[in-house]
């Protein structure tokens, strides 16, 4: 989407954010994995956030009317850790003098411009076409639809998005009702540096949201916390 859009000319601000587990463990005992499937799995996840970060950064460098831009202006990548308590879906580490724990992201949801809520099990796999069974909810509220230059929609899909940054990032914002807002943007990722940096030095996180990238670069050179760095820009 990025990359057609940019390729259009089109200048429309919006913004992906991606929330994702930090690394994939098995749900039937909540332990990391040591296997050659689950590693392969992790780097699967990290190949794809560079590959991505490398189209976009192309695409910024093919038009010189987005100079201005940098990848993370359209997508940016988060994940979530919890400091401290012990409850279901949440891997238990000690990092240095705090117990951290990582919040597994299981569930698979979208939210688009807060009109519309696709809410179930299916991924973007084989297995879910050809194998599988899989149910999704799909919701519309077309009297609470995004307008350019208009009213910012206000309706249950609008208040479910942000019940859910309320949950992950213990208060609210007003530029949060614009999620496509360089002030938005700015500010989440304010919030994901400082708690990165806090995990890292094993200080309490006032909030779970947490940086998954430790850098990303105007080309799309990706940066990874726990690994060298991915550079598969060409």
């Amino acid at each position: 989407a990025v990359v057609s859009t940019q390729s259009t000319g089109n200048r429309t601000e919006f913004t992906v954010f991606l929330v994702i587990p930090e690394r994939y463990i098995h749900t039937s005992n909540m332990k990391i994995a040591s296997d050659p499937e689950t590693a392969r799995v992790n780097a699967y996840h990290r190949e794809c956030i560079v590959k991505m970060y490398n189209m976009i950064g192309n695409c910024i460098a093919r038009h010189p009317g987005s100079a201005d831009k940098h990848p993370t202006d359209y997508v940016q990548v988060y994940t979530l850790r919890n400091s401290g308590s012990s409850t279901p879906y949440k891997l238990k580490e000690h990092d240095q003098n705090i117990q951290s724990e990582m919040i597994f992201v299981h569930s698979q949801i979208v939210i688009i411009d807060d009109e519309y809520l696709i809410l179930g099990t299916p991924t973007n796999h084989a297995q879910v076409y050809n194998k599988d069974y899989e149910v999704a909810l799909a919701l519309c509220q077309p009297h609470h639809h995004s307008v350019m230059n208009g009213p910012l929609p206000t309706g249950d899909v609008a208040k479910f998005r942000m019940s859910l940054w309320l949950e992950h990032m213990g208060d609210t914002q007003t530029s949060w009702t614009d999620p496509s807002s360089r002030e938005c943007r700015e500010r989440l990722r304010f919030i994901a540096q400082v708690n990165r940096a806090n995990h890292e030095k094993g200080v309490i996180c006032e909030s779970h949201l947490l940086e998954f990238c430790k850098s990303v670069h105007k080309n799309g050179r990706t940066e990874f916390y726990d690994c060298k760095s991915s550079n598969q820009h060409d």
